[in-house]
C-alpha cells in the first residue's frame, strides 16, 4: 500500500507540501480488514514540509497523526519523544 501511496506522491509531488495531502491514506492504511492495527496510537512521518499534528479518529479509536515535517526549503524541524508517551513538535 505505501508503495502505491509513494508512486502517486511522485506523480503529485507539488500536493505534498502540504500537511493534509497524506492523512486520508494514512487513515485507509488504518482501516485495512486484513490487519488490525486498533492497538496503534501514533503515527510519526515525515517529508511534507509544513509540519503538523492531527487528532483523527480510526475504527472508533483516536490515532494521533505527527508530520515532522522536512529540512529543505523550510524551517527544520522534528518529533521529540518523550519518556512515557510524550510526543513533542519542535523548531531547529
Amino acid at each position: 500500500y505505501f508503495i502505491k501511496l509513494n508512486m502517486r506522491v511522485m506523480m503529485k509531488w507539488h500536493h505534498t507540501r502540504e500537511y493534509e495531502y497524506f492523512i486520508k491514506d494514512l487513515k485507509d492504511f488504518l482501516k485495512d480488514d486484513n490487519y488490525d492495527f486498533q492497538k496503534i496510537t501514533h503515527i510519526i512521518y515525515s517529508h511534507s514540509h509544513i509540519k503538523g499534528i492531527s487528532k483523527e479518529t480510526v475504527n472508533d479509536h483516536l490515532v494521533s497523526i505527527k508530520n515532522s515535517g522536512a529540512w529543505q526549503h523550510t524551517n527544520p524541524s522534528y518529533v521529540e519523544i518523550l519518556h512515557k508517551g510524550g510526543i513533542n513538535l519542535m523548531d531547529i
